[in-house]
Order: C-alpha cells, then structure tokens, then sequence
C-alpha cells in the first residue's frame, strides 16, 4: 500500500500521535489562504509517491504569503521522477532541535521485518546510511520479538508473514506464541497449500482471485488436500504471472477484474508501472484457460 505524506498524518493523528497542522491545496490561491489560516511561516510540500522531493525542489520553506503563492505554483507546475505534482500540503513551521528518522519496512531475503533508524534524519537516508554507518540502526523483527509484544498487549491478536520464507516463520510464530495469535499467509496465496500444513489460519488473497482462492481455502478446511491442490495449481497460474511482474501486480489484478466486468477502469494510481498490450494479452489467456469468461476488449 502506498500512502500520501498528508494521508499518513491522518493515520497518525487517529492514533492519538501529534502532527503539525496541515492541509492539502491544489492551487497557488489556496495554498496563499492557508498559510494566513495557520500563520507564518509554513512549509510547502509536494503530493508524490516517491522519495527525493526535497533534493528535487519540491519542499520549500515560505516567509509571507506572496512567496508562498510563488513557491506553490512552482512546485504546482513540477514533475518528480516523472511524476506530475497536483496537490501540495501547506504546513505550518516548527522550530526543530533534531531531526531523527525511523521507519519498519519488509526485508524479503531474510523474511522478517525491520526497523531503520537514523540519528541524521530521512533526507536521503541510503545515502546516509552508508556515510554514517555509527548513527545507522537496523533491527530486524523476529519472531521472538513478535512474540513478546503479543504476550504483552492483548490487542496484537494477528500477523500477516509473506516472503520466501514464510513457512517457517509461520512455524516458528506458531510455536512461540502456542497458537494465541492467528497467522495469516500473503503473497496472494503462493504458498497457502503449504502455509496452512504449518499452522496458518488464513490467507489475504488477490482481488482477482478471491472466489478461487476462497474454493482453496474451503477444501483445506474440510481436509480435502487433494481438491484444495487442483484447486490452488489453477489459481497458481495466474499468481505467478502476478509474482513475474511484481512491480505491475496490483496493475494486473485490476485488469483481470476488468476484463471480468468486475469494475470499469484498472487505473491505479501513480506511480505505477504501465502494462504492455503483450500482458494484457496473456491475462486474457490466462482467464479463458481458466475458464472464466474475459469481456471483449
């Protein structure tokens, strides 16, 4: 899932963690009477799902209203990484007496989460990261650590783990936490086969596939492993295609839900990696292999 900075902050601030006062403009007018609503001076900041923004010029700092009706339309007027700016978050100015930066992101190779700290801030982490190494901190999350927070907080009742070693991180959570917590496989149901023969309790499948996925779930319920493998090397066609190209997989599921009359537009939302008539092609193939009616595009 990819998140906007402003829609992050309103994640934040319903879970009671304090945010600058903020709100998202699309026009240079609007940016100008918000700033003089919050007071100056503020801070200018572009809507776009990709790092860099600040190196790119599209974070600026505003002393009156006339620089910000500049900057705004500027920064309005930018593309970063290719992508166009239509909205910017006009924010109000706090002084800082450090800046830190942490974040907890999924690290496939090793299939566990982990925690980036930085005692130099976020701007250009990776870059800081190598340079200065003594203010770098990575804490990988491991099972024993998962374990630990649901034994001491009773709301930590699931866990999705997705990645190529999910069957034995399932395993093991399995074991640690003596089955209080159900266990979710991902990956769109990969390895639902396998990760439900070590403990998971349940899958979080693709859209596209969901009653098929469902079909799978159902026989392993019921202890019929064989229905549930017929069922799930159907379904693992059209996931590995999905796996194959990773970068276009939400892409690919909402053009197998068009072609499927499911919905009328497989937009997703920048940035996103454009898919080539070719895969369309295949998808469609896939489908009707499947059996499931595409409608003519």
């Amino acid at each position: 899932m990819r998140l906007f900075e402003s829609e992050s902050m309103e994640i934040f601030k319903t879970e009671g963690i304090p945010v600058p006062r903020a709100e998202i403009v699309s026009s240079a007018e609007e940016a100008r009477r918000t700033a003089l609503s919050l007071g100056m001076p503020v801070i200018l900041k572009a809507q776009v799902l990709v790092g860099g923004r600040a190196k790119a010029g599209g974070i600026l700092v505003a002393e009156d209203p006339n620089e910000v009706a500049r900057s705004a339309q500027e920064i309005l007027e930018m593309q970063i990484e290719g992508l166009k700016v239509d909205k910017l978050l006009v924010e109000e100015y706090l002084p800082v007496a450090r800046e830190l930066f942490i974040s907890v992101a999924i690290d496939d190779s090793k299939g566990k989460f982990v925690i980036l700290a930085s005692s130099q801030g976020g701007i250009e982490i990776e870059e800081i990261a190598s340079k200065f190494p003594e203010d770098d901190i990575q804490i990988h999350i491991c099972s024993t650590l998962i374990s630990e927070l649901a034994e001491e907080f009773s709301n930590v009742k699931y866990v999705k783990v997705e990645g190529s070693l999910s069957i034995m991180k399932i395993s093991e959570l399995r074991e640690l936490t003596s089955g209080k917590i159900g266990i979710f496989g991902g990956d769109g149901g990969l390895r639902m086969i396998q990760e439900f023969g070590v403990g998971a309790k349940g899958f979080i499948p693709g859209a596209a596939m969901s009653e098929l996925s469902v079909e799978v779930f159902q026989n392993l319920e019921k202890g019929d492993i064989e229905k549930a493998k017929e069922k799930h090397d159907k379904l693992l066609i059209f996931l590995r295609f999905c796996s194959s190209h990773a970068l276009s997989w939400i892409k690919v599921e909402k053009e197998a839900l068009k072609m499927l009359g499911v919905i009328d537009s497989s937009y997703v939302r920048q940035p996103s990696v454009p898919l080539p008539p070719v895969y369309q092609q295949e998808i469609k193939g896939i489908l009707n292999g499947l059996g499931l009616a595409s409608k003519p595009t």
